[in-house]
């Protein structure tokens, strides 16, 4: 979907005019792809080499996601065992205006 999206706006930059019509572009790209289904058999389509070492992927893989940040999509986070990292409280204050001190 990113790769179609890519080459539309390199062909017809006109149409990428505001944040709106580029987000609705990817989702028509995307939405396509989800009925299309082109990635079923990804992991018998490619071949995954890391540091001269093949990478076994699953049979049921759908997609590769090369990142160099710990997590994506709002803070999905990649690197994970499937349990939500603990989060401090948010503060909307640093506290010097509730205990009067600067």
């Amino acid at each position: 979907a990113a790769l179609q999206v890519h080459n539309l706006r390199e062909s017809k930059p006109k149409l990428f005019f505001s944040r709106f019509f580029n987000k609705a572009y990817y989702a028509l790209a995307g939405g396509e792809e989800a009925i299309k289904n082109s990635c079923t058999n990804i992991s018998e389509q490619i071949t995954l080499v890391a540091d001269g070492i093949e990478i076994p992927l699953p049979p049921d893989s759908q997609g590769i996601i090369f990142l160099n940040i710990d997590s994506y999509s709002g803070g999905v986070p990649m690197w994970s065992n499937g349990l939500r990292p603990r989060r401090k409280a948010r503060s909307y204050s640093e506290g010097h205006i509730l205990n009067g001190s600067k």
